[in-house]
């Protein structure tokens, strides 16, 4: 009998181990084999690819991306997804492609399968970032305005995910090019400021020879640390409650107290060649806002409870 030569054919990956349990979950994996009758065939529609497991939005495509493929291609939501526009979430496949460990997805103009949102009840173990309970709704992560949270556009989560943007103080400036002349004013806030070598009314600031000196006098009038007699004359306004001034010569800076867009009605108005302002009032103070980057899925709820990040069973068009 002859002894065989050539080279083997490779069979791919043998099992070698075995285990009496049942092996763990992974992200976009069904929990029910069963529910593979309620997916549909699509086409990846991302840059990047799409990690399985997150939840797309689906396009009819008017032409073929791809010759001999399905017509429909899925992508990401974006910040103005609505819940009804969930078409249903990436089923991860017995290979899917990936350089980085734990990121399983599939790659732009290949073929996939999404757990349909429009039929009733798949269900599939996805990633509960924020954590879940379950018999819970599940809220579906469609925008990115929340910086700082790590949970992926597509992803759910247990909770919603918002982020607060505090309110903005306003801000102007006062930039010198030389000394004030003698009684040249600045108006800020409701307070006119008069620049005087020998002052003689309130709200007179003492004029020095130099520039710095006689800015260091007005900054301790806004800020409420003038001497009267040194800095301004006897019952000047000072404005420690409304403004912080800081000078950086030749520019003096000011800032409203009150975060918000109250301070953008504070004056700044200047007489005189030395003095230029930013703008006829202190700008750019806004108020706190609150962002929402997540849209609840009223026909999606979790069949299992899961701590943040871990996996639960989600059930779609439930």
């Amino acid at each position: 009998m002859s002894t065989f030569q050539g080279t083997p054919i490779p069979l791919g990956q043998v099992q070698t181990t075995y285990s009496d349990q049942m092996a763990s979950a992974l992200a976009g994996q069904l929990a029910k084999q069963r529910d593979i009758n309620l997916a549909d065939s699509v086409l990846i529609n991302e840059a990047d690819g799409i990690v399985c497991g997150l939840g797309v939005v689906a396009t009819t495509d008017t032409a073929a991306r791809r010759p001999g493929v399905n017509d429909i291609s899925v992508a990401l939501p974006t910040g103005s997804t609505q819940a009804a526009d969930l078409a249903g979430v990436l089923i991860r496949p017995f290979t899917p492609m990936s350089n980085t460990a734990d990121d399983a997805r599939i790659t732009d103009n290949r073929g996939g399968m999404i757990l349909s949102a429009a039929r009733v009840g798949g269900r599939i173990w996805v990633k509960a970032y924020g954590g879940c309970t379950a018999l819970a709704t599940a809220f579906w992560r469609v925008g990115s305005a929340a910086t700082g949270n790590a949970t992926p556009v597509g992803a759910f989560s247990g909770v919603a995910i918002t982020s607060v943007t505090p309110a903005t103080s306003a801000t102007g400036t006062v930039t010198n090019s030389d000394v004030p002349a003698d009684a040249s004013t600045l108006k800020i806030g409701d307070v006119t400021y008069r620049f005087k070598e020998t002052m003689a009314s309130e709200q007179d600031i003492k004029l020095e020879a130099t520039l710095d000196a006689t800015m260091a006098h007005l900054v301790k009038v806004i800020n409420g640390t003038s001497t009267e007699g040194v800095d301004c004359y006897a019952g000047t306004t000072t404005q420690e409650a409304t403004l912080l001034a800081v000078y950086n010569s030749p520019v003096l800076s000011l800032t409203a107290i009150t975060a918000g867009t109250a301070g953008n009605a504070i004056d700044l108005v200047e007489t005189g060649t030395t003095m230029i302002v930013s703008a006829a009032t202190l700008l750019g103070g806004a108020a706190a806002s609150t962002a929402t980057d997540t849209v609840s899925v009223t026909n999606c709820k979790w069949l299992t409870s899961a701590t943040a990040g871990n996996l639960a069973i989600l059930q779609i068009g439930s």
